[in-house]
This record gives structure tokens, sequence and C-alpha cells, in this order.
């Protein structure tokens, strides 16, 4: 979200914003016919939305909230801890460290306001899942 671009400053991340963030990715999902479970986290790493696909395996719901967690907590994709820890295996002992692709921070104007975790699919599927729900900021 670019508040330049909409002529007023961009609002923070809330839960109707959340809401449409994970509808959006699980709108994609079901259209590649895929079952995952997607949730949000605000700043401070804390649950606003989860929801789950019918067929998701029911443990997805708390790897895609530690996802969301790990990509807030330090502010990087997931995708992009996991091949730091390919070469520091002792990154994975650091807290709130989930380093498998699918989370990604959800950034506003510059600001860090959370962050997006998938799961219940491939890496590189939940990684594309988790992406697409910020598709709903612009």
């Amino acid at each position: 979200m670019n508040a330049s671009t909409r002529g007023s400053p961009a609002l923070p991340l809330t839960l109707t914003v959340a809401s449409g963030m994970a509808d959006r990715a699980m709108r994609g999902a079901a259209s590649n016919d895929l079952s995952v479970c997607v949730a949000i986290v605000d700043a401070g790493g804390h649950l606003l939305v989860v929801e789950r696909s019918e067929r998701a395996a029911a443990a997805s719901a708390d790897v895609a909230i530690a996802k969301a967690r790990c990509a807030q907590m330090y502010r990087l994709p997931t995708s992009a801890l996991a091949k730091a820890g390919e070469h520091n295996p002792a990154m994975a002992a650091l807290p709130h460290m989930l380093p498998f692709a699918g989370g990604v921070p959800i950034v506003i104007d510059g600001v860090h306001e959370g962050a997006v975790g998938v799961s219940g699919a491939s890496a590189e599927q939940d990684e594309a899942i988790a992406r697409a729900a910020l598709s709903a900021l612009d």
C-alpha cells in the first residue's frame, strides 16, 4: 500500500484488512485445489485471523501461525531464513524461528505491520499463497 498513490496515509493492519488478506489467500489456494491454513499476525506477533480449508491437516493451523510470527519477529520472509539456516543450522534454536517457506512480512508504507503465514501445501506453494495475500493491500 502506498499512501502517495492513495491520496491519504495508509491505515495500519486492522482485523478487516487482515480478514481480506486471508480471504484472498484462501481463494487463491482453492483455485489451485490446495488445502491450507492461513494466519495473519499483527506487529506484536499476536494472532488476528486464522482460516483453515476443510481438508487441511489440523497441525497446519499451528504451523501457519508459527510461520507468520517468525516472519514478523525477524522481519524477513521465512524462505530467506530457511536459506540462511542452510549455512547456520543453529538458527533453528532461536526464539520464534521456523525456517520454512510460507511466512512473509506485511509492510505498509515502510512500516512492518504484521505478517502472513501459510501451511499445508509445498514450500513454494505456501510462499506463493502468502504473497498473494499481500495483493489484497493494493
